[in-house]
């Protein structure tokens, strides 16, 4: 009992300290005056997708050869220059125009703190459980 008592307790100080940046992040969405329910409905599906991404990396960690896992970090420089790429002459975009989507990439992109702690930490939980 005590063992998943700590388990609890570090998955919630995980948690807090992870999302500090993103309480940030959401201060700065609701002072744009961006809908409410666009901001909370983006934020879900953000972190949704961080939670699943976390589990499908903790489970494909134990699949993939060590040698390759370290070419996993060069996933999101493409991810990155290609977006960069593709969106280089675009402006910024108005407040007004901010859709659920665009505030559940933001905080994808900004969860990756997030999947590299959780993605240890789940395999963590498992090998205690």
């Amino acid at each position: 009992m005590a063992g998943y008592l700590g388990i609890l307790g570090a998955s919630v100080m995980t948690f807090a300290l992870t999302n500090i940046d993103d309480a940030c992040l959401l201060t700065l969405l609701f002072a744009q005056r961006i809908p409410a329910r666009r901001i909370v409905a983006g934020q879900y599906l953000g972190f949704a997708a961080i939670v699943v991404v976390s589990l499908l990396g903790a489970f494909a960690a134990l699949a993939i050869p060590d040698r390759w896992v370290r070419l996993l970090g060069l996933v999101p420089i493409a991810l990155g220059i290609r977006h960069l790429l593709k969106y280089h002459g675009s402006g910024p975009q108005s407040a007004s125009a901010m859709r659920i989507a665009y505030i559940a990439l933001i905080t994808f992109s900004n969860g990756a703190d997030n999947i590299g702690l959780y993605v240890p930490f789940v395999i963590v939980g498992r090998v205690y459980l």
